[in-house]
């Protein structure tokens, strides 16, 4: 969940302490951190370095901050920065809670507590690396023809709902991602055994931009949003994947977690060495990583994130001398965690206005060959999906024109006329003189003759027909007479014809050969503008904001749609029966006789809280843990600085109950 999903999910009342939208709660994160008493920075710091960026239990904290940090502590330090508005928490249906650092301003704090991984280290000198894995767009270009073949062929589904075999075979054949790569993002999903985790990724990015919908018995495409996905740039397309890519394969391994957040500080087109990238996440304080070392964590980063991240075209990665393995970002990373913070006075469901960018021209051959450069949008490459056949995907595409795709387009209710000018606008040097003949020679045949089904009405004689001819009421329903006995009735209007006519005293027959035929639905919608003087500039409308939706596969960071936990505990709920205690427990250094000073002593451990205590001419902070009893007197054992000491009843002088939040500081 992002910030400003956040402040659409919290109440009024709740808000005014925190910053107004994203974009003003980034800029404070700075001044924040350095204004975070101990404990709030020292349980955050836990959470960055050991939980990471996923939602965490109270228990997962617990564990973490073991060895740093008592469970007073540890309740306090969340309890505060929940209050500040730096944790929120969620509750599960069944009331278990989780916690979590917004998803686009983790990455600022991250900064703040892991500074040594941003300090410079990008500058790194590109002579001698040969790339290795290059693949721009293949995560873009996969989704479009997945897209391209759904909206043609509205693939049937079963009974269970899952795509017929034939059509999820030449899906999978579309597909340029090698799954054997995918793999590694361990993508868990329903259909594991019917379909691989390259086609699981792409479907799944498909349902969360709302591209795709169930139509009961078929795939089908969403038009509005495949409009407003069309309209976008290739770049634009590109950021945006890379930021949902982001929110939903982050990987769990956290040594690879946190390097995934530290690259996209790494400049756009620039080689960064992994080794070294690698040896800078191994930092003293960076316990909970495992056992690794620069080797295996370059090796882990590299087939966990970078290899599947090269697959789907975000980044290149290279070598030096065989063996020093290189990356560079080829979509700017620093759009990963931004956030798409609404308009003021916009709500949830309006729409905003894109305009389209630059479409790019392509190349027309003689040989009916038509070559698209990587610049052409991709709402032009839909146009000549459905007037061409795709041969080959790559840096370059290539399509080839046929009688066969010029029909398929005029039968989805193109004309020669719109094809010929879509060329013409879009061809670099225009269209060869033979290849312009052809096609309208091609369209001039199209629809010469055709075959209908159509719903007819016949009278028994004439007599009937000349009645139904002069009634008005009847006429509206008809689209033409034929013959002395015949009608041909407007197919849409076949249920109130009927009605005309019982309501006329005719008792009519539906014969099972005279079904009425349903009009045929557009297979393959266009985009483009074709009225006259109307160019390709103009505004289509793109609903916001995009990919709310669920997918086909598990998320690593969820859309919550539980509701926050907006409740934050107070002192009195982290030291149950606070009031109770003598005041002059807290306030200063006493002795105590052994009775009291034994309750003192088991009230801290109860909490989890310290004791200051003078034993001789010492004074030290000690963390109790348990009280003994020996020969009629107690002894206390506890901790002082991570050593566990023993001391008598006889040895605590003076005593001090310390608590977390109230008298530590």
């Amino acid at each position: 969940m992002n910030y400003t999903d956040i402040l659409l999910k919290m109440p009024k009342q709740a808000q005014y302490s925190l910053p107004a939208d994203y974009a003003e709660a980034s800029a404070k994160i700075g001044k924040a951190y350095a204004s975070l008493y101990h404990l709030e920075r020292k349980t955050l710091d836990i959470i960055i370095q050991r939980l990471g960026i996923l939602p965490f239990e109270w228990s997962q904290l617990r564990k973490a901050s073991a060895d740093d940090l008592t469970e007073a502590e540890c309740k306090v330090g969340l309890a505060r920065l929940r209050s500040r508005g730096i944790v929120f928490a969620y509750k599960k249906t069944w009331g278990e809670r989780f916690f979590f650092i917004p998803y686009d301003l983790y990455p600022f704090w991250h900064m703040q507590a892991l500074p040594d991984l941003y300090t410079d280290g990008w500058e790194e000198a590109s002579d001698g690396v040969e790339v290795a894995c290059s693949k721009p767009h293949q995560l873009a270009d996969s989704l479009f023809l997945l897209l391209a073949y759904i909206a043609r062929h509205q693939p049937p589904l079963n009974r269970n709902g899952s795509i017929h075999k034939r059509h999820m075979q030449q899906m999978e054949e579309r597909l340029n991602l090698h799954a054997e790569v995918l793999d590694r993002l361990e993508v868990g999903h329903s259909g594991s055994e019917t379909c691989s985790s390259s086609f699981a990724v792409v479907f799944d990015i498909l349902l969360r931009y709302g591209l795709i919908a169930n139509e009961g018995d078929r795939l089908g495409i969403r038009l509005p949003e495949l409009a407003a996905w069309l309209s976008r740039s290739r770049s634009e397309t590109e950021e945006e994947l890379l930021q949902l890519w982001y929110q939903t394969r982050m990987p769990k391994n956290l040594l690879v977690q946190h390097a995934t957040i530290a690259m996209q500080k790494a400049p756009v087109d620039r080689w960064i060495s992994l080794k070294r990238f690698a040896e800078r996440l191994l930092l003293p304080d960076m316990r909970s990583l495992g056992q690794f070392d620069p080797i295996s964590a370059a090796a882990a980063i590299k087939g966990q994130w970078l290899e599947p991240l090269a697959e789907a075209g975000f980044i290149d990665i290279g070598c030096r001398c065989g063996e020093d393995w290189h990356f560079r970002w080829r979509v700017g990373p620093q759009s990963v965690f931004s956030a798409a913070v609404q308009d003021e006075g916009e709500t949830e469901g309006e729409t905003k206005a894109f305009f389209r960018q630059e479409d790019g021209q392509f190349y027309v051959q003689p040989d009916f060959e038509l070559v698209i450069p990587p610049p052409v949008s991709y709402r032009i490459r839909w146009e000549l999906e459905s007037m061409a056949d795709l041969v080959q995907t790559g840096s370059f595409w290539q399509y080839t024109l046929s009688k066969e795709s010029v029909m398929r387009a005029l039968e989805d209710g193109r004309d020669g006329k719109q094809l010929l000018d879509f060329l013409e606008r879009h061809a670099k040097y225009g269209i060869p003189d033979n290849v312009r003949e052809v096609l309208q020679h091609w369209s001039s045949r199209h629809s010469e003759v055709r075959l209908l089904t159509i719903t007819l009405l016949r009278c028994k004689d004439s007599s009937a027909a000349e009645a139904i001819a002069a009634d008005s009421g009847m006429v509206a329903h008809i689209l033409e007479r034929i013959g002395e006995l015949d009608f041909i009735v407007r197919s849409e209007r076949l249920d109130h014809l009927q009605k005309a006519l019982e309501q006329s005293g005719y008792m009519s027959r539906r014969d099972k050969t005279g079904k009425a035929a349903k009009e045929p639905k557009a297979a393959f919608p266009s985009f483009i503008r074709h009225e006259p003087g109307c160019g390709d500039d103009s505004e289509l409308l793109c609903p916001q904001p995009f990919w709310k939706a669920h997918g086909f596969v598990p998320a690593a960071y969820p859309v919550i749609p539980y509701d926050l936990d907006i409740s934050v505990p107070k002192l009195d709920e982290v030291y149950p029966q606070l009031r109770d205690i003598p005041a002059m427990w807290l306030k200063d250094l006493r002795r105590y006789h052994a009775s009291t000073a034994r309750e003192l002593l088991e009230k801290a451990i109860a909490w989890g809280a310290y004791v200051k205590i003078v034993t001789g001419e010492q004074q030290l902070t000690l963390l109790p843990k348990r009280l003994e009893d020996r020969m009629q007197t107690w002894s206390v054992i506890g901790l002082f600085n991570r050593e566990e000491i023993r001391l008598t009843a006889s040895e605590c002088g003076e005593m001090q109950l310390i608590l977390p939040g109230i008298n530590d500081q």
